[in-house]
């Protein structure tokens, strides 16, 4: 009986114990934040909240509260699995006692320490716009989706986290990455960055590839890629793009490069919904599907982008660049022009094309190349596309 009676009153102090049991919260912030979200239940900032109120919460969300700067008591969180602390001001944020955390974000924290090496069940992690100079996420295993863009980063080891489908990595300082034991990723962001060159050739599944602004980047091999979908290389210093394989694109944005071959006939450019070739001033020739209807302007090909030097061609292995002697040699006149266009070459031409300044061919003319008509123009500026068996002339002709 009495030892019954013992028994009886060590779980009555044990239980007491446990539900008087306190976390330290010093950051006033962060415990107000508990309050309004009902988490810490007596409603006082008191520098501490019942253990018992928080250690079975899965999902905190305390992103937009600004005045954050200190997370000290989410360790006892220990059920925690989602937790978004974005914009706040915690420089320093340790989550090692937060063993079943999945999903993570703390975006614009100013944050320089971050500590996932115990999170081994983390699926998605976001720590973009912070100032991070090193981040280790070998643990983490099982990643997802991982979004460091806008950080101070050079170099990170991706190669344990196999199952990575996303990774944004945007505006850093990263020169080099290991991608071939990432295969089965999908959507990658490398813009912004001091890229020279990239291997993708382990990534069969990558739908999205966002690389543009890599002051460095001067090739780009997108040939195994066949699933990629979206495609913006624009602002590098690429010369060539051969995308004949990439049978799925829908969007591509090459402008400012320099390029001077440009192969996009995959069989399907119908399905193309944007397409930017622009600011590539030596890129004479772009090898499409249906060469006719992409110089008239015509479907698919209506609202394609390219310079007023360049045109489109079914084979441009075989077609004519520009000819510096024959341009100089060649002489329109009058310009501007009323009605009959003279043109006077030391080589013969076989064949004359104007376009308008968007690209579009408005007249072709290959009989009688010598004087041509341009009552069917409208008042504006146009280019003009001199063929010889030697090469190209293009001229700038004005239409009053």
């Amino acid at each position: 009986m009495l030892n019954k009676y013992f028994l009886t009153v060590l779980f009555t102090l044990s239980s007491t114990v446990i539900f008087s049991q306190k976390t330290y919260i010093p950051d006033d912030y962060f415990e107000k934040a508990l309050i309004d979200l009902g988490i810490d239940k007596d409603g006082t900032v008191n520098d501490s909240v019942a253990t018992a109120d928080i250690k079975d919460v899965k999902t905190l969300d305390i992103h937009g509260k600004l005045y954050i700067s200190d997370l000290t008591g989410i360790e006892d969180f220990t059920a925690l699995e989602t937790l978004d602390c974005s914009q706040n001001k915690i420089s320093n944020l340790n989550l090692s006692s937060n063993t079943h955390l999945k999903e993570l974000k703390c975006v614009m924290n100013g944050m320089r320490n971050l500590d996932v090496s115990n999170n081994t069940k983390l699926e998605s992690l976001n720590c973009a716009y912070n100032q991070l100079n090193h981040l280790d996420i070998t643990n983490s295993t099982k990643l997802r989706v991982l979004a460091y863009s806008n950080n101070n980063i050079s170099n990170l080891n991706l190669s344990p986290n196999i199952q990575l489908e996303k990774i944004y990595c945007s505006h850093n300082s990263i020169s080099t990455i290991d991608l071939s034991n990432n295969t089965k990723l999908k959507e990658l962001d490398i813009s912004l960055n001091y890229f020279s060159s990239i291997d993708l050739s382990k990534n069969i599944q990558l739908e999205k590839l966002q690389c543009h602004q890599n002051p460095r980047l001067k090739q780009l091999d997108v040939s195994t890629n066949v699933n990629l979908s979206v495609l913006n290389c624009l602002n590098n210093h690429l010369t060539a793009l051969d995308l004949h394989n990439n049978v799925k694109l829908k969007e591509l944005r090459c402008n400012n490069n320099d390029l001077t071959m440009l192969n996009i006939r995959n069989s399907s450019n119908s399905i193309i919904t944007y397409f930017d070739a622009t600011s590539n001033p030596d890129l004479k020739c772009i090898q499409v599907d249906d060469e006719a209807a992409a110089n008239n302007g015509q479907a698919p090909y209506t609202n394609w982008k390219i310079d007023n030097t360049a045109s489109y061609s079914n084979d441009c292995q075989y077609s004519l660049g520009i000819d510096k002697f024959i341009t100089k040699t060649t002489i329109v006149y009058p310009n501007p022009v009323k009605n009959d266009l003279y043109i006077d070459s030391q080589v013969p031409l076989i064949r004359a094309e104007i376009y308008s300044t968007l690209g579009k061919r408005v007249s072709n003319i290959d009989h009688d190349i010598n004087t041509i008509s341009t009552d069917n123009l409208n008042k504006g500026i146009y280019f003009i596309k001199l063929y010889s068996s030697n090469g190209i002339a293009v001229k700038k002709l004005i239409k009053e």
